[in-house]
């Protein structure tokens, strides 16, 4: 059950008032921006974060319905980033974000597989060669120089691929956290 200040906030920007409409651009804008350019990696994320809070004022009034606020922006924002990477990167998906789309039904199998998702997106919109070793390291449990030797390249690019990758993991994990999701549902 969402608390009665949440609700009445919500009631207001539901209604069209622009101060509240500006207070949560305010307080998700930053989080929204982190978050989906942590994903996607591109020059439009921002485009995409601002693509965002439109839809959300066009949609407004669908609001009242809307128990957490954290949750309905952090899903708006999955979703803009997921729409983004199918666009541009469709082969790189792997099939089991459909499967994790469709399942949604236990709290702690939603969180957990909202989790993966972002994760799986991140790696998908990595650069080819780092989520390629990426993929043979993590997915495939290949050593750094069995991936050395098949893509023909040195063990140390290899550990320094897998370290930027494991950083931008990270990066987003840590977006993840400060969006709230986890804690304020």
């Amino acid at each position: 059950m969402r608390s009665d200040e949440t609700a009445i906030f919500i009631d207001r920007l539901s209604k069209g008032e622009r101060e509240a409409f500006e207070a949560v651009f305010r307080k998700y804008y930053g989080k929204v921006f982190n978050f989906i350019s942590s994903i996607i990696k591109s020059p439009y994320a921002e485009d995409i974060s601002q693509d965002l809070f439109v839809r959300l004022w066009e949609k407004r009034e669908s609001l009242a319905s809307v128990r957490s606020l954290d949750s309905y922006i952090y899903i708006m924002s999955r979703n803009a980033a997921l729409d983004y990477v199918r666009k541009h990167r469709p082969a790189d998906l792997p099939g089991e974000i459909a499967e994790m789309e469709s399942d949604f039904s236990q709290e702690d199998m939603y969180f957990a597989a909202e989790k993966e998702l972002a994760i799986r997106l991140a790696v998908a919109a990595m650069p080819d060669k780092r989520r390629r070793i990426f993929e043979m390291s993590r997915y495939e449990g290949k050593s750094n120089s069995e991936i050395a030797a098949a893509l023909n390249i040195s063990k140390k690019t290899v550990e320094n691929q897998i370290f930027l990758a494991l950083a931008q993991l990270k990066k987003l994990v840590g977006a993840i956290v400060a969006f709230g999701i986890f804690t304020s549902v």
